[in-house]
């Protein structure tokens, strides 16, 4: 399946499984770069656990080199990021904070996972607890 396709049909998905409508979610797909693990930590400012990361100011997703779209794996975070495209175009009127948009795009990644038959990726009451109170820094 041709990238753009399969873009197009995750921002369907998103549509049909999330708060987000297929009116919010007909959003110009954003600008996508293939890169190393290393720039993606350095993109995010993490050194652990993204394999992925969305730059709201550029539009940007930068996705692993080694990125599969034939991988329901990868799909799923390649979701992550369109939800958080998403969520920016639409100006989401709750974000207080970074956390509010990651346990969104967390729970929806996790419903992708075992929709496909897979173990969710994340645990549900450590994304409740984790990502949902705003603190300072944030």
């Amino acid at each position: 399946m041709e990238f753009q396709s399969l873009s197009l049909a995750l921002l369907m998905w998103i549509g049909a499984n999330s708060k987000f409508n297929e009116f919010e979610t007909n959003v110009e797909l954003p600008a996508v770069q293939f890169v190393s693990l290393a720039k993606i930590h350095e993109i995010s400012g993490l050194n652990a656990g993204v394999g992925a990361v969305y730059d709201e100011v550029t539009k940007t997703m930068y996705l692993e080199n080694n990125f599969d779209p034939k991988s329901v794996v990868d799909q799923g975070y390649l979701m992550h990021e369109l939800l958080h495209h998403v969520q920016f175009e639409n100006k989401v009127p709750y974000r207080r904070c970074n956390k509010e948009y990651e346990r969104e795009a967390y729970l929806l990644t996790n419903l992708w996972f075992t929709q496909h038959g897979l173990t969710a990726p994340y645990s549900e009451t450590q994304v409740l607890f984790q990502w949902s109170v705003c603190d300072e820094k944030d």
